[in-house]
């Protein structure tokens, strides 16, 4: 069943990639619609961790989140969300972190904060 599940998110994102926000919104509904006279929309959790993995082979990763000990630069920002064009991206400030970023890609996270840095010392030494 998970190769139907991917097969039907290639087929969504080829469909709604150069929608409008209004049609592709309609396509999504058509698919909802569809699911649930099918009977399978409690596998609809399925159907989303396909659709993240289809965006992930396509563009490198479907989410992104930064957390900065600062609000992030607009210049940032916009380079940060090109890392995966269209990728989910949202951001938090953490002021215990003291100065940095650190970024969550899917599944991978990458500390570039002064508190991971001073913890990373303080294992060295220890």
């Amino acid at each position: 069943m998970k190769q139907n599940w991917n097969n039907l998110a290639d087929w969504i994102m080829t469909k709604t990639e150069k929608q409008s926000p209004t049609d592709r919104a309609e396509t999504i509904a058509a698919v909802v619609e569809t699911m649930a006279k099918e009977q399978v929309l409690s596998s609809w959790r399925d159907l989303e961790a396909a659709l993240h993995e289809a965006w992930k082979r396509k563009y490198g990763a479907s989410v992104i989140h930064a957390i900065s000990a600062h609000k992030i630069p607009e210049s940032l920002r916009e380079k940060l969300k090109s890392i995966a064009n269209g990728a989910d991206f949202t951001e938090a400030v953490n002021e215990n972190l003291i100065g940095g970023i650190i970024l969550r890609i899917d599944d991978k996270r990458i500390d570039g904060s002064t508190k991971g840095a001073i913890k990373k010392i303080h294992h060295a030494l220890s």
